[in-house]
């Protein structure tokens, strides 16, 4: 999965997705980058890393160690809060990799060769990390309740975020 995060950066690098306002494109700076790399992080990382990340309660129960655990004073909350930011975590490492990609992005355009760190991650902190809270979170739900921890729970999400972006 991180080979393909990395593929989608570099897509974006050579131009073959990219964002634009109708016929106009913004100049290739640190704020354009970093909005640019946030929105197509925050919908194909949201849209599939849903499924990525979902099935890891399904994989306790499978493999034993929910059973384990259960003899532990572990309390459900607290179970479901671990798997929440396991989640969380896997989330937010792919798009680091693609904020580390959005500097070889604006590098690569050389349009703008300052680099402004604040400004090429602030949209990734308030529009990208929201969104993978989001993720992760109805992932675990999505595994808690069961008629939606199967395929009818995959088809649900899919035209759900569909509909939402």
């Amino acid at each position: 999965m991180l080979g393909l995060v990395a593929f989608l950066g570099y897509q974006t690098a050579v131009g073959n997705i990219t964002m634009r306002l109708d016929q106009y494109r913004g100049e290739f700076n640190s704020a354009w980058v970093g909005s640019m790399m946030a929105l197509i992080s925050s919908f194909f990382l949201g849209w599939f890393g849903f499924y990525l990340v979902k099935g890891s309660v399904t994989r306790d129960r499978e493999t034993g160690v929910g059973q384990i655990m259960a003899t532990t004073p572990l309390t459900r909350i607290l179970y479901m809060f671990g798997k929440f930011i396991s989640n969380f975590s896997v989330l937010v490492a792919m798009n680091l990799i693609l904020a580390i990609t959005a500097i070889g992005i604006q590098l690569i355009a050389g349009e703008s060769t300052q680099i402004n760190i604040l400004t090429m991650f602030a949209p990734f902190l308030f529009i990208t990390l929201p969104v993978m809270a989001l993720v992760a979170a109805t992932a675990v739900l999505f595994e808690s309740i069961a008629f939606l921890s199967g395929g009818f729970g995959n088809v649900v999400y899919f035209f759900s975020f569909r509909n939402l972006f």
